[in-house]
């Protein structure tokens, strides 16, 4: 809330203005991306939040989201100021059952769960892996082309197209990931 007139401190009112501002000129997402027709087909929902701009509020869920990759790598790139120790889901239950691991941890914690598998996670140890990853790419290729439409970002994230079949997990089973 800011205070009335001449009332609190100045600093603070102008700090808290500028973030009522700034929160007010966020664009509003009102759909329910876990609905079950958006659940069923994301992608006009994701090109809709990334048309929108960087930052999203969804106001169903409560959250900002960052629907663009620039913005996205910023934020992982940035562990001082975004945590995720105290959860990275939409979902308490989850947040709670997560605690403890790599994704759901920070500072040193997170350093010594990320050593335990990184390792595991070399172009030496994922080498022989290839033949799978490969077999999944053509995999989604071919679904994408029987599609004919597919929705992507033009970085080099590469998307699932929708319909194609999901591709098992990559990780090495050693990883108990």
């Amino acid at each position: 809330m800011i205070p009335s007139e001449g009332a609190g401190d100045t600093a603070a009112r102008s700090s808290e203005e500028s973030h009522v501002r700034a929160t007010s000129e966020i664009p509003v997402h009102a759909e329910d991306i876990y609905a079950p027709e958006a659940v069923a087909d994301p992608y006009p929902a994701y090109a809709r939040l990334r048309e929108l701009g960087p930052v999203v509020r969804l106001p169903k869920h409560k959250v900002l989201a960052l629907p663009r990759y620039a913005e996205s790598k910023a934020v992982l790139l940035d562990p001082e100021t975004f945590i995720s120790g105290d959860g990275v889901g939409l979902n308490a239950i989850s947040n709670r059952l997560s605690r403890g691991t790599t994704l759901n941890s920070d500072g040193p914690a997170h350093a010594e769960r990320r050593a335990l598998l990184a390792h595991r996670l070399t172009p030496r140890a994922l080498r022989g892996m290839r033949g799978d990853v490969e077999r999944q790419a053509v995999d989604v290729v071919e679904a994408a082309l029987r599609l004919a439409e597919v929705d992507g970002v033009p970085s080099d994230v590469v998307r699932r197209p929708h319909g194609a079949p999901s591709p098992p997990p990559l990780a090495p089973p050693s990883t108990g990931v």
